[in-house]
């Protein structure tokens, strides 16, 4: 299930140029308790030692302009957010709901509309273009992260073998079958390198050929394609 959310501010919106730790900080506060807690940031869902949150998110759009490294949006803000929970995705609506306030890196925002959709359909080969970067990476022996291009042949693998750990993570499940995903026309400006909590993530836009079965596309939809989800990679739309 994914999640429309439109939002207006009576003064200009000043957000850094990397903004997606002050949009996933928005996304946890509108899904946790009265306490404070949040059992998807807490603790998610678990496989191996790593931890999936299972959601990702695009990146804002609205009327903008960009200078000093930062943002500035002038116009009502959109934002999309999806996941394969849908308990997440409709306590996302509950809190976020027309005329509720929200706090968006101390700028205080009005939700306009809010809204639950259904999934786009998919096929068993489709092709897809990236509405958030697409990451793939592994870390090394000695601590360092290593980042891969669509055009190495790694980049795929990890891919599948992400979307391995995620489904099994969620479903209990392993997969019986990968996924492969093909980049058709991927260029070196599709390269994105972005700053989140001080580390700097490289994904990749561009257009990709999808490929395996239905089922397996649509969780991949909702949780995000390859790494870094929950900090706004990933996130796909069919063509």
């Amino acid at each position: 299930m994914r999640f429309l959310l439109t939002l207006r501010s009576e003064s200009p919106v000043f957000l850094p140029l990397a903004y997606n730790h002050s949009v996933q900080s928005l996304i946890y506060y509108a899904v946790s308790d009265e306490h404070g807690n949040s059992r998807l940031h807490n603790s998610g869902w678990q496989l191996g030692g790593k931890v999936f949150r299972l959601f990702t998110f695009g990146q804002l759009t609205g009327a903008h302009k960009i200078a000093d490294r930062r943002i500035t949006f002038t116009s009502n803000i959109s934002l999309e957010v999806r996941s394969c929970n849908d308990d997440f995705v409709r306590r996302l609506s509950v809190s976020l709901y027309p005329g509720s306030t929200v706090d968006l890196n101390g700028n205080r925002l009005t939700v306009v509309s809010a809204q639950l959709c259904m999934d786009e359909q998919m096929s068993a080969r489709q092709r897809i273009r990236m509405l958030s970067p697409v990451v793939a990476y592994c870390t090394l022996p000695n601590g360092k992260t290593c980042w891969y291009s669509p055009l190495e042949d790694k980049f795929s693998s990890l891919v599948d073998l992400n979307f391995r750990a995620k489904y099994e993570a969620f479903t209990g499940v392993a997969p019986e079958s990968s996924i492969n995903l093909r980049p058709l026309c991927v260029e070196a400006s599709d390269k994105v390198v972005t700053c989140y909590k001080g580390f700097y993530i490289t994904g990749w836009r561009g257009i990709y050929e999808l490929s395996g079965t239905t089922e397996y596309l649509r969780f991949l939809y909702r949780a995000g394609l390859g790494g870094k989800n929950a900090q706004g990679f990933g996130m796909f739309e069919p063509l």
